[in-house]
Protein backbone atom coordinates (compact mmCIF):
# COMPACT_ATOMS: atom_id res chain seq x y z
CA UNK A 1 0.00 0.00 0.00
CA UNK A 2 1.24 3.57 -0.63
CA UNK A 3 2.25 6.00 2.06
CA UNK A 4 -0.71 7.72 3.76
CA UNK A 5 0.90 11.09 3.02
CA UNK A 6 0.13 12.94 -0.22
CA UNK A 7 3.80 13.52 -1.03
CA UNK A 8 7.03 13.05 0.91
CA UNK A 9 6.54 10.95 4.03
CA UNK A 10 8.28 12.83 6.89
CA UNK A 11 8.73 9.65 8.93
CA UNK A 12 11.22 8.18 6.44
CA UNK A 13 14.01 10.72 6.86
CA UNK A 14 15.37 9.82 10.29
CA UNK A 15 16.02 6.83 12.55
CA UNK A 16 18.23 5.02 10.04
CA UNK A 17 15.56 4.52 7.38
CA UNK A 18 16.70 6.97 4.72
CA UNK A 19 19.87 5.17 3.62
CA UNK A 20 17.87 2.08 2.71
CA UNK A 21 15.03 4.10 1.20
CA UNK A 22 17.50 6.15 -0.84
CA UNK A 23 19.00 3.15 -2.60
CA UNK A 24 15.62 1.48 -3.13
CA UNK A 25 14.24 4.72 -4.60
CA UNK A 26 17.04 4.80 -7.17
CA UNK A 27 16.26 1.19 -8.13
CA UNK A 28 12.59 2.08 -8.64
CA UNK A 29 13.53 5.20 -10.63
CA UNK A 30 15.80 3.13 -12.87
CA UNK A 31 12.98 0.68 -13.59
CA UNK A 32 10.57 3.49 -14.41
CA UNK A 33 13.08 5.22 -16.71
CA UNK A 34 13.94 2.01 -18.56
CA UNK A 35 10.26 1.34 -19.23
CA UNK A 36 10.12 4.40 -21.50
CA UNK A 37 13.75 5.07 -22.44
CA UNK A 38 14.43 4.99 -26.21
CA UNK A 39 16.51 2.07 -27.46
CA UNK A 40 19.47 4.30 -28.31
CA UNK A 41 20.06 4.89 -24.57
CA UNK A 42 20.85 2.87 -21.48
CA UNK A 43 20.41 3.65 -17.77
CA UNK A 44 23.01 1.83 -15.67
CA UNK A 45 23.06 2.14 -11.92
CA UNK A 46 26.27 3.40 -10.39
CA UNK A 47 27.37 2.81 -6.79
CA UNK A 48 29.55 5.33 -5.00
CA UNK A 49 31.45 4.73 -1.79
CA UNK A 50 31.62 7.59 0.69
CA UNK A 51 34.02 7.35 3.62
CA UNK A 52 33.58 9.40 6.79
CA UNK A 53 36.19 9.32 9.53
CA UNK A 54 34.56 8.89 12.91
CA UNK A 55 35.36 11.32 15.70
CA UNK A 56 37.53 10.29 18.66
CA UNK A 57 34.44 10.05 20.86
CA UNK A 58 32.69 7.78 18.37
CA UNK A 59 35.74 5.52 18.13
CA UNK A 60 36.09 4.98 21.87
CA UNK A 61 32.37 4.42 22.32
CA UNK A 62 31.58 7.44 24.51
CA UNK A 63 27.86 7.68 25.06
CA UNK A 64 27.18 4.31 23.43
CA UNK A 65 24.86 1.75 24.93
CA UNK A 66 26.74 -1.35 23.82
CA UNK A 67 28.98 -1.74 26.89
CA UNK A 68 28.40 -4.94 28.83
CA UNK A 69 29.96 -6.75 31.77
CA UNK A 70 32.10 -9.60 30.48
CA UNK A 71 32.01 -13.17 31.70
CA UNK A 72 34.78 -14.53 33.95
CA UNK A 73 37.68 -15.85 31.90
CA UNK A 74 39.79 -18.86 32.71
CA UNK A 75 43.55 -18.78 32.20
CA UNK A 76 44.86 -22.38 32.25
CA UNK A 77 48.52 -21.39 32.47
CA UNK A 78 48.05 -19.05 35.38
CA UNK A 79 49.35 -20.53 38.66
CA UNK A 80 46.71 -20.99 41.37
CA UNK A 81 46.64 -18.49 44.16
CA UNK A 82 48.14 -19.62 47.45
CA UNK A 83 45.76 -21.73 49.50
CA UNK A 84 43.08 -21.82 46.81
CA UNK A 85 43.61 -25.42 45.77
CA UNK A 86 42.45 -24.56 42.29
CA UNK A 87 44.30 -25.92 39.31
CA UNK A 88 42.88 -23.21 37.11
CA UNK A 89 42.64 -19.58 38.15
CA UNK A 90 39.91 -17.16 37.14
CA UNK A 91 40.16 -13.46 36.43
CA UNK A 92 37.57 -10.96 37.62
CA UNK A 93 34.79 -9.96 35.20
CA UNK A 94 35.88 -7.10 32.97
CA UNK A 95 34.08 -4.49 30.95
CA UNK A 96 33.69 -5.41 27.28
CA UNK A 97 32.76 -3.21 24.36
CA UNK A 98 32.07 -3.35 20.66
CA UNK A 99 34.17 -0.47 19.36
CA UNK A 100 32.86 1.35 16.27
CA UNK A 101 35.15 1.26 13.23
CA UNK A 102 37.35 4.29 12.64
CA UNK A 103 35.71 4.93 9.26
CA UNK A 104 32.02 4.86 8.42
CA UNK A 105 31.31 3.48 4.94
CA UNK A 106 28.22 4.47 3.00
CA UNK A 107 27.27 3.11 -0.41
CA UNK A 108 24.90 5.25 -2.46
CA UNK A 109 23.15 4.45 -5.69
CA UNK A 110 22.75 6.93 -8.51
CA UNK A 111 21.78 6.71 -12.17
CA UNK A 112 23.69 7.46 -15.34
CA UNK A 113 21.88 7.80 -18.63
CA UNK A 114 24.29 6.96 -21.42
CA UNK A 115 24.27 6.01 -25.06
CA UNK A 116 24.04 2.28 -25.76
CA UNK A 117 27.81 1.95 -26.00
CA UNK A 118 28.20 3.47 -22.54
CA UNK A 119 30.88 5.83 -23.85
CA UNK A 120 28.80 9.02 -23.70
CA UNK A 121 27.39 10.20 -20.39
CA UNK A 122 24.14 12.02 -21.14
CA UNK A 123 22.58 12.68 -17.72
CA UNK A 124 23.29 12.09 -14.02
CA UNK A 125 20.32 11.48 -11.70
CA UNK A 126 21.05 12.01 -8.00
CA UNK A 127 18.88 11.61 -4.90
CA UNK A 128 20.45 13.54 -2.01
CA UNK A 129 21.37 11.92 1.30
CA UNK A 130 21.62 13.76 4.65
CA UNK A 131 25.41 13.67 4.49
CA UNK A 132 25.33 15.42 1.09
CA UNK A 133 23.93 18.46 2.88
CA UNK A 134 26.33 18.66 5.83
CA UNK A 135 29.87 17.84 6.91
CA UNK A 136 32.73 16.72 4.73
CA UNK A 137 30.46 14.84 2.33
CA UNK A 138 28.80 18.13 1.41
CA UNK A 139 32.10 19.48 0.13
CA UNK A 140 32.80 16.25 -1.70
CA UNK A 141 29.39 16.30 -3.35
CA UNK A 142 29.67 19.97 -4.35
CA UNK A 143 33.01 19.21 -6.01
CA UNK A 144 31.36 16.39 -7.92
CA UNK A 145 28.48 18.67 -8.89
CA UNK A 146 30.94 21.24 -10.27
CA UNK A 147 32.62 18.55 -12.36
CA UNK A 148 29.27 17.61 -13.90
CA UNK A 149 28.51 21.29 -14.58
CA UNK A 150 31.78 21.57 -16.51
CA UNK A 151 30.95 18.54 -18.63
CA UNK A 152 28.46 17.92 -21.43
CA UNK A 153 26.15 15.91 -19.16
CA UNK A 154 22.82 17.07 -17.77
CA UNK A 155 22.15 16.95 -14.02
CA UNK A 156 18.96 15.98 -12.20
CA UNK A 157 19.23 16.53 -8.43
CA UNK A 158 16.36 15.44 -6.18
CA UNK A 159 16.22 16.72 -2.60
CA UNK A 160 13.42 15.14 -0.56
CA UNK A 161 15.00 15.94 2.83
CA UNK A 162 13.91 18.59 5.32
CA UNK A 163 17.11 18.39 7.34
CA UNK A 164 20.57 19.69 6.57
CA UNK A 165 21.73 22.81 4.77
CA UNK A 166 20.27 23.31 1.34
CA UNK A 167 22.73 23.08 -1.53
CA UNK A 168 23.29 26.23 -3.61
CA UNK A 169 20.43 26.67 -6.10
CA UNK A 170 20.54 30.41 -6.73
CA UNK A 171 17.37 31.99 -5.40
CA UNK A 172 16.22 31.06 -1.92
CA UNK A 173 13.13 28.88 -1.82
CA UNK A 174 10.88 28.77 1.29
CA UNK A 175 9.58 25.26 0.57
CA UNK A 176 11.60 22.29 1.91
CA UNK A 177 11.78 20.03 -1.15
CA UNK A 178 13.55 20.90 -4.40
CA UNK A 179 14.23 19.15 -7.69
CA UNK A 180 16.89 20.74 -9.88
CA UNK A 181 17.13 19.95 -13.58
CA UNK A 182 20.17 21.49 -15.21
CA UNK A 183 20.55 21.00 -18.95
CA UNK A 184 24.10 21.20 -20.21
CA UNK A 185 23.07 23.50 -23.09
CA UNK A 186 21.25 25.96 -20.77
CA UNK A 187 23.82 26.46 -18.03
CA UNK A 188 24.12 28.39 -15.79
CA UNK A 189 20.32 28.53 -15.81
CA UNK A 190 18.47 25.59 -14.26
CA UNK A 191 14.83 24.62 -13.78
CA UNK A 192 13.53 24.13 -10.24
CA UNK A 193 10.50 22.29 -8.90
CA UNK A 194 9.75 23.23 -5.30
CA UNK A 195 7.05 21.73 -3.11
CA UNK A 196 6.04 21.31 0.51
CA UNK A 197 5.13 18.56 2.89
CA UNK A 198 1.45 18.57 1.93
CA UNK A 199 2.05 18.70 -1.83
CA UNK A 200 2.17 15.77 -4.21
CA UNK A 201 5.48 14.97 -5.88
CA UNK A 202 5.86 16.40 -9.39
CA UNK A 203 6.51 14.79 -12.74
CA UNK A 204 9.98 15.96 -13.79
CA UNK A 205 11.78 15.83 -17.16
CA UNK A 206 14.89 13.71 -17.59
CA UNK A 207 16.93 15.44 -20.32
CA UNK A 208 18.28 13.30 -23.13
CA UNK A 209 20.80 13.98 -25.90
CA UNK A 210 20.58 16.09 -29.00
CA UNK A 211 17.02 16.98 -29.99
CA UNK A 212 15.38 14.01 -28.25
CA UNK A 213 12.49 15.14 -26.02
CA UNK A 214 12.98 14.72 -22.27
CA UNK A 215 11.67 11.62 -20.57
CA UNK A 216 8.96 12.32 -17.95
CA UNK A 217 9.65 10.75 -14.55
CA UNK A 218 6.66 10.68 -12.15
CA UNK A 219 8.29 11.00 -8.74
CA UNK A 220 5.06 10.17 -6.91
CA UNK A 221 4.87 6.82 -8.65
CA UNK A 222 8.51 6.08 -7.90
CA UNK A 223 8.07 7.09 -4.24
CA UNK A 224 4.96 4.91 -3.80
CA UNK A 225 6.62 1.95 -5.50
CA UNK A 226 9.62 2.23 -3.18
CA UNK A 227 7.46 2.61 -0.07
CA UNK A 228 5.27 -0.36 -0.96
CA UNK A 229 8.11 -2.73 -1.81
CA UNK A 230 9.98 -1.90 1.38
CA UNK A 231 6.88 -2.39 3.53
CA UNK A 232 7.72 0.84 5.30
CA UNK A 233 4.26 0.92 6.84
CA UNK A 234 5.61 -1.69 9.28
CA UNK A 235 8.62 0.33 10.40
CA UNK A 236 8.30 4.02 9.66
CA UNK A 237 5.87 5.08 12.38
CA UNK A 238 7.53 3.77 15.52
CA UNK A 239 9.17 7.12 16.24
CA UNK A 240 8.35 10.79 15.76
CA UNK A 241 9.79 12.42 12.62
CA UNK A 242 13.42 13.47 12.71
CA UNK A 243 13.98 16.40 12.17
CA UNK A 244 10.92 17.35 14.25
CA UNK A 245 7.93 18.91 12.53
CA UNK A 246 6.49 22.27 13.44
CA UNK A 247 3.50 22.16 15.79
CA UNK A 248 1.13 22.80 12.89
CA UNK A 249 2.67 20.16 10.65
CA UNK A 250 2.87 17.66 13.51
CA UNK A 251 -0.86 18.04 14.17
CA UNK A 252 -1.56 17.61 10.47
CA UNK A 253 0.69 14.53 10.19
CA UNK A 254 -0.97 12.96 13.25
CA UNK A 255 -4.39 13.49 11.62
CA UNK A 256 -3.15 11.86 8.41
CA UNK A 257 -1.97 8.77 10.30
CA UNK A 258 -5.14 8.59 12.38
CA UNK A 259 -7.34 8.81 9.29
CA UNK A 260 -5.30 5.97 7.74
CA UNK A 261 -5.71 3.80 10.87
CA UNK A 262 -2.00 3.97 11.72
CA UNK A 263 -1.15 4.06 15.47
CA UNK A 264 0.71 7.21 16.46
CA UNK A 265 4.28 6.92 17.76
CA UNK A 266 4.78 7.48 21.49
CA UNK A 267 4.80 11.18 22.32
CA UNK A 268 3.60 12.25 18.89
CA UNK A 269 2.36 14.84 18.31
CA UNK A 270 4.04 16.72 21.15
CA UNK A 271 1.74 18.20 23.76
CA UNK A 272 0.45 21.55 22.62
CA UNK A 273 0.67 24.61 24.86
CA UNK A 274 -2.28 26.93 25.35
CA UNK A 275 -2.14 30.53 24.12
CA UNK A 276 -0.92 31.86 27.47
CA UNK A 277 2.20 29.73 27.23
CA UNK A 278 1.41 27.59 30.28
CA UNK A 279 2.00 23.83 29.90
CA UNK A 280 -1.27 22.04 29.19
CA UNK A 281 -2.61 19.55 31.72
CA UNK A 282 -5.58 17.27 32.18
CA UNK A 283 -7.21 19.88 34.42
CA UNK A 284 -7.06 22.71 31.86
Amino acid sequence: MPSPFPGVDPFLEGHGLWREFHNAFIVAAQERILEALPEKYDCPMEVELFLRERSAEERIGVGRADWAVGQPRTTPNRPPEAGSGNAVGTVAPSMRSVLPPAVDEEYRNLLHITDRSGERLVCVVELLSPSNKSGGDRTQYLNKRRQIERSDAHLVEIDLLRGGRRLPIGDEVPLPFVVLVGRADERPEVDLWTFGLRDSLPVIPIPLADDDPPLPLPLAEVFDRTYDRGRYSRRAYRFAPDPPLSAEDAAWAAAVLTDAGVPLPPGFPPDQRPDDGRPSSAND
